[in-house]
């Protein structure tokens, strides 16, 4: 039987930094929050951005992730966008954005709501976790969209 292992976003993500940019490059984490890919990171120069300041106070660049990015053109080599653009109310503009300030590449996920576990979730508890709830007073860090694989795919490209 062949088993798989299940990597965090954060793990899967240090491995294709490490694979495909390997000699020290410099990250910009959009939408860090806790800054907890740093951690996962090896051999790289990190920086986050995120609308709000957490609470270690180790976000670099608080800023309105919706708008311009306080960063010049490729001012760093590879950003990250973990679970972000799903947040944001211009979800092009935030894509061109991470892609403005990227010299080398990116690195984005998105959710897919269409998975099996998502679908199992929904089946077994009739929700699909309280962080895709509509909420009264909820504020600006709300997901704005859900999709699919394929959905994403075809907007990647």
């Amino acid at each position: 039987m062949i088993q798989k292992k299940i990597r965090t976003a954060f793990e899967l993500t240090s491995e294709i930094v490490s694979r495909r940019w390997p000699d020290n490059p410099s990250i910009l984490d959009v939408g860090c929050r806790g800054c907890e890919l740093d951690s996962h990171l090896t051999g790289v120069r990190y920086s986050g951005a995120d609308q709000f300041q957490n609470a270690a106070g180790t976000v670099e660049f608080v800023c309105n992730l919706n708008l311009d990015f306080p960063m010049a053109d490729r001012s760093f080599d590879v950003v990250v966008g973990l679970g972000v653009l799903e947040h944001m109310d211009d979800l092009q503009g935030g894509l061109d954005e991470m892609l403005r300030v990227a010299r080398l590449g990116a690195v984005v996920l998105l959710p897919n709501m269409a998975h099996v576990f998502c679908r199992v979730r929904f089946c077994l508890f009739g929700d699909m976790g309280d962080k895709y709830d509509l909420k009264f007073g909820q504020g600006p860090d709300r997901h704005r969209w859900v999709t699919t694989l394929d959905q994403s795919d075809a907007f990647m490209r």
